[in-house]
């Protein structure tokens, strides 16, 4: 009996298989619609930093960005993505002089060399993400980007919108060199009031010590406090204003910090009497250390008060997600004063100007500029410490260089004109770190140079954090490697683990997580499993459909329409809630439970079989083009199954005008059926298909589903139904017990001997269809 059931024997579609084998052999098949389209997408990539292995934290960002970029290729644009890294600055320096390189030359060099090695070592786990439409890559490195970055530097200083100043500014020690407000983060902290009689002349091997700005010491008559910049002095008040200062032998080292809870106990120790009280102070965002102020010349970008105004006239017709990013925004920029944009680092581009006494100027005529900007473009700036430009002695090249968010702030132009792509992009995605960072730099690059913002819409994500809720970092060295996910469960299940998730939130990782996003990839599996096997012998043929299949096409498109509404919305997890749910619920326990008798039993040219057959195609193919965005080795994998012929709802015989009026009666029969079936207790698995169900309806109730009287059992999955006109609504179920299955359909009937009458005829290839179920 089975070889005359429509079971296909040798599946092409596996539902359990080596998900990560299965995906490194099509990775290079990935890209289903990268035809060039007329309307084109730029979503700017913010460059990560060159140090270090990819995290979590790195593949969320990555993987965002490619749920938006393929979801706007799928909606008719042409999506082409430049990778970046920013390849200057602290971080790469501090690992290169562990070399201890002392020529300035040779240390570059090997600063450039670090930083290509490890954009290497990212990229290829960034390529592994199945990344879509990835055009191109830039480094801050690039020698076209550094010269274009002096050249605008240049411009701006031409045009006064810079300016050089002694001024007090923020001063890290470690980083031993100025910093700007966005690497600038509030902490809370203890400081210490102490209460001394007399002076400690002698304090022997201080390496480290903690200053808010000073440390105040009070006695009756004098005030005395220690200078943090040097640590060699003990400086005292008096009350009438003189001043006296007094060495401490510290062995030559430098003041610097220690935790508080060390002074305390020293001061413990001493007896000495002090207090303790709580503040927020300013730390250094790289290294987590307390900074002070220190007066110091630098170069500042102008940044006033009507700038800010026109700023926020501008942020308030932005699209922004979520909406509270606006406000955040702007509560950023007119937090801010100047911009330091000049660093006392060797790692960093260069400002190319010259210093004669105090004066700071570039010395040389048009040709000798254009020479300069020629080399450092065919060069680098290694030309720049390379060569001796201008000859005289008593001017000397400034070893400043520009703040490494000069880099990335200026990408919108030094990285979108260059490679032939319109300078306004239409998006930036990145964490909420960087609304300090890098939307702020790019804000005020793009404002400053052009009078507007270089973007259209912003979304801001969320942080990945550890299981103990703590941000990921390299600094803490609580990351986790996705090679460690990718390896184990695949990229795609790493993807769909990310989509689950509200991406404007933090996600706190959890490999429980990663798990029920296994769980919901095998669920889609197993629905294509069923898509696919089941429309195997699709006859073209046959245009017109039963009234079920037209609902579950109706409702398909309904579904497809709420996920496209959340895609828009860049609600990816509530877009995958949705598909999860319809897979289950009304496919896998309602259309596929009821397709089934009709699928597998009737006739394989039978016009009731191929009508399901169309719709099956036809919702195989839109969840398929739907995960292309988030599972793209799935969607691959089943694409071609579906994609050949496309269904209209003209052919199938659904009427505009109609639709709607049919679709809500459908709804109700279904309601009917969920209330029913919700009180049935069922006693074995085969119970349903015993039973006989007697419902009474009220006329309003009983008008829809007359007509499907006949077949109404195979929509509830019984034996039989009867539908009866009453003043109320109910049910009664009868169970009869001289009943026999049917060897081939497995249907229960009275008078049978092994075979149903309906399966005799389908034997003997005789006619058998449906009208509507």
């Amino acid at each position: 009996m089975k070889e005359t059931l429509n079971i296909i024997k040798n599946s092409k579609f596996k539902v359990n298989i080596n998900f990560r084998k299965n995906e490194i052999e099509n990775l290079k098949k990935l890209n289903l619609f990268s035809k060039k389209k007329k309307k084109i997408f730029i979503l700017h990539d913010g460059p990560p930093y060159a140090n270090g292995e990819v995290h979590l934290g790195h593949c969320i960002n990555k993987i965002l960005k490619d749920f938006i970029l393929r979801s706007k290729t799928l909606f008719g644009y042409y999506t082409p993505f430049i990778m970046g890294w920013d390849c200057h600055g602290i971080p790469i320096e501090i690992e290169v002089k562990k070399k201890k390189i002392k020529n300035n030359i040779s240390f570059k060099k090997e600063c450039i060399k670090y930083s290509n090695l490890n954009v290497e070592k990212q990229k290829d786990v960034f390529k592994k993400l199945a990344i879509y439409n990835l055009v191109d890559f830039y480094k801050t490195t690039d020698f076209k980007i550094e010269e274009k970055e002096i050249r605008i530097f240049h411009f701006l200083l031409k045009k006064k919108k810079i300016f050089f100043k002694k001024k007090k500014n923020n001063w890290c020690f470690i980083c031993n060199s100025t910093i700007s407000y966005h690497e600038i983060v509030y902490k809370k902290s203890i400081g210490i009031i102490l209460f001394i009689k007399d002076i400690i002349i002698r304090i022997k091997n201080i390496k480290k010590l903690f200053f808010l700005k000073k440390i105040y010491t009070k006695t009756k008559k004098n005030s005395f406090f220690i200078n943090p910049l040097t640590g060699k002095k003990i400086k005292i008040i008096k009350k009438n204003k003189n001043k006296k200062y007094y060495k401490i032998n510290n062995n030559k080292k430098k003041v610097l910090y220690i935790k508080n809870n060390k002074i305390i106990q020293f001061l413990k120790n001493k007896k000495l009497e002090f207090k303790i009280f709580k503040n927020k102070v300013k730390v250094c965002w790289r290294h987590n250390l307390f900074t002070i102020i220190k007066k110091t010349k630098q170069f500042f970008l102008k940044f006033g008060n009507k700038i800010k105004k026109n700023i926020n006239r501008l942020v308030d017709k932005l699209i922004c997600f979520p909406k509270n990013a606006k406000k955040n925004l702007k509560k950023i920029i007119n937090n801010r004063k100047e911009w330091v944009i000049s660093r006392q680092r060797k790692w960093g581009v260069p400002m190319c100007l010259f210093k004669k006494k105090n004066k700071f100027f570039f010395k040389g005529s048009k040709k000798i500029y254009k020479k300069l900007l020629y080399n450092i473009k065919k060069k680098g700036i290694i030309y720049w410490d390379k060569e001796k430009i201008v000859k005289k002695k008593n001017i000397k090249k400034i070893k400043d260089t520009l703040d490494v968010w000069f880099d990335s702030g200026l990408t919108h132009t030094t990285v979108l004109n260059r490679k032939k792509i319109p300078y306004s992009a239409d998006l930036y995605v990145e964490g909420y770190d960087q609304y300090r960072g890098w939307f702020n730099s790019s804000i005020i690059t793009s404002f400053i140079l052009y009078n507007k913002l270089p973007f259209k819409e912003i979304f801001v994500h969320g942080f990945a954090l550890d299981k103990n809720g703590k941000k990921m970092s390299k600094s803490k060295n609580n990351v986790i490697k996705p090679s460690y996910i990718i390896d184990k469960y695949g990229v795609d299940i790493l993807r769909l683990y990310i989509s689950i998730r509200n991406l404007k939130k933090d996600i706190k990782f959890s490999e429980n997580d990663i798990i029920s996003a296994k769980k919901i990839y095998l669920k889609f599996r197993n629905t294509f499993n069923f898509l696919i096997n089941n429309i195997y012998n699709l006859n073209k043929k046959n245009n017109k459909i039963l009234d079920i299949d037209k609902y579950f096409y109706i409702k398909t498109k309904i579904k497809i329409n709420k996920i496209i509404y959340n895609i828009k919305k860049y609600n990816f997890h509530k877009a995958i809630k949705i598909i999860e749910n319809f897979f289950i619920k009304d496919l896998s326990n309602k259309f596929f439970e009821i397709l089934k008798d009709r699928i597998y039993i009737l006739n394989k040219n039978s016009k009731s079989r191929i009508s399901a057959q169309i719709v099956l195609k036809y919702i195989g193919k839109e969840f398929s083009k739907i995960l292309f965005i988030f599972t793209p080795f799935l969607s691959n994998e089943t694409w071609n199954f579906f994609s050949k012929k496309k269904v209209t709802e003209k052919k199938i015989g659904i009427k505009k005008i109609s639709k709607k009026k049919f679709y809500n009666k459908w709804k109700k029969i279904f309601v009917v059926r969920k209330k029913i079936l919700d009180k049935i207790i069922f006693k074995d698995k085969n119970y349903l298909k015993k039973i006989k169900i007697i419902i009474k309806l009220k006329k309003k109730e009983y008008n829809i589903f007359k007509k499907y009287k006949k077949e109404i059992k195979y929509l509830f999955l019984v034996r039989k139904v009867l539908i009866k006109l009453s003043f109320k609504n109910n049910f009664k179920i009868i169970m009869n017990k001289n009943i026999k299955k049917c060897s081939r359909c497995w249907r229960y009937y009275k008078k049978i001997k092994k075979t149903c009458l309906i399966c005799k005829k389908i034997i003997n290839k005789k006619k058998v269809e449906r009208k509507y179920i």
